[in-house]
């Protein structure tokens, strides 16, 4: 990732959040990560985490939600 893509990235977050989203950014490498920070991006402003299951929690966490188990198999069939 180059800085100007880079820079897209970091424009492409900004707006969002100026529209209201909450955005979470998932799958950045260290190589993109240090990408990022040499050009001057406060990381520390962006919500980040490593993958996409990393960023469903994240969302989770967010909205409140919790994932709770099911009891599968439990139904009965009246036949």
């Amino acid at each position: 990732m180059d800085s100007t893509v880079a820079n897209h990235l970091v424009q492409t977050v900004e707006a969002s959040r100026l529209l209201g989203a909450t955005v979470i950014v998932t799958g950045l490498s260290p190589d993109i990560a240090q990408t990022l920070v040499n050009i001057g991006v406060d990381l520390g402003k962006m919500n980040t985490v490593g993958d996409l299951q990393g960023g469903i929690e994240e969302a989770e966490r967010i909205l409140g939600y919790k994932v709770v188990p099911t009891r599968v198999g439990l139904e009965t069939s009246e036949t």
